[in-house]
């Protein structure tokens, strides 16, 4: 038996593998195309964050670089610098762009008593989970596959073991224990809560009873 490298595979490649799976009822075999899918797209947001930050450090030295500059002009007074320092200006005015992709801004100290600066560019910290407009949270779960693709995966299996109430715009529902994943999807159009059963499937997936 050929061992196949479904996380070489293109998205496309990967969802066709994955129908011919279900057609054929192999759920082990779906579970291990959508895990190769999940690292897949890992692998694609680690480079990604490379090439970012490999961007990020070069774009971090121009600044700085260039603001020593402009405080240089700044601080010896001469008149004859007016062009050199308009110049300067433009120069980080025109840093933009994918150049700072993954920074929310510029943060930059100078100690006027000594020669010494320090620069670096500002990225935001990750934000943790989100609550969900039910009365669970969502648990954010990231490279998932379509929700479509998880459904066919693990949407019959039990998603509440008991009767649970959750707040739908506003409403209140009582979910039946033994209630699917599918029948949890179907009952409300709400986007907060489709997010909240996609969270779901995404551990159920990763995760399998």
């Amino acid at each position: 038996m050929v061992d196949i490298d479904y996380s070489a595979m293109t998205d496309d490649q990967r969802n066709e593998a994955l129908d011919a799976a279900y057609t054929a009822k192999n759920l082990p075999l779906m579970k291990v195309i959508v895990a190769a899918g999940i690292k897949a797209e890992d692998a694609a947001k680690k480079a990604l964050r490379t090439e970012l930050q490999t961007r990020l450090a070069e774009t971090t030295i121009r600044v700085k670089g260039l603001i020593d500059a402009l405080i240089a002009l700044l601080s010896s007074g001469s008149p004859t610098n007016g062009d050199t320092i308009k110049s300067v200006t433009s120069q980080l005015r025109g840093i933009n762009g994918t150049e700072l992709d993954g920074a929310d801004g510029v943060w930059y100290v100078k100690d006027f008593g000594t020669t010494e600066s320090g620069c670096r560019l500002m990225k935001r910290a990750a934000s943790g989970e989100g609550k969900a407009s039910g009365s669970r949270k969502s648990g954010y779960v990231a490279g998932l596959p379509s929700t479509a693709d998880m459904l066919k995966l693990v949407g019959e299996m039990v998603y509440v073991d008991k009767d649970t109430q959750v707040t739908i715009d506003k409403v209140i529902h009582t979910l039946p224990a033994g209630m699917t994943y599918a029948e949890a999807h179907m009952l409300s159009t709400n986007g907060g809560w489709r997010n909240t059963i996609r969270m779901a499937l995404g551990r159920a997936i990763q995760s399998p009873k």
